[in-house]
């Protein structure tokens, strides 16, 4: 998150406006800073399911006819990123996240479960 200090002043308008509120005996006064605010850049916010393989989604989400192998390249055209649920039950291999990575365009996100191996219930006995 980046934060950036700026000075905030009114628009000439607004600045006479608040003059008269404020009982100033010049109303055309220039603008004068009245404050401090922070500028706050947050990520954006992404929109995606939980599976690009959801059943029921051959003929409704995905065109009818299309095959599996598919699905990914088209569910991209779409969505900007999908969770990958695989990877709380097992690694993916090499040529598997090449695969998926091929299939998106740049900047695809994969959100990935960690694995069931590092969750809490490994370490209660």
């Amino acid at each position: 998150m980046q934060v950036a200090p700026r000075a905030m002043s009114f628009q000439a308008g607004c600045s006479k406006e608040l003059a008269k509120l404020s009982g100033s005996p010049s109303t055309n006064a220039e603008p004068e800073a009245v404050g401090l605010y922070f500028y706050v850049t947050l990520p954006p916010i992404l929109l995606g399911t939980s599976s690009f393989t959801a059943s029921g989604w051959a003929g409704s989400f995905y065109p009818k006819g299309m095959r599996p192998a598919d699905y990914l390249s088209f569910y991209a055209e779409h969505f900007p990123t999908v969770e990958v649920d695989s990877t709380f039950y097992a690694c993916p291999s090499v040529q598997t996240v090449r695969n998926c990575v091929a299939r998106t365009p740049e900047g695809f996100t994969f959100a990935v479960k960690i694995s069931q191996l590092c969750g809490v219930s490994t370490y209660v006995s």
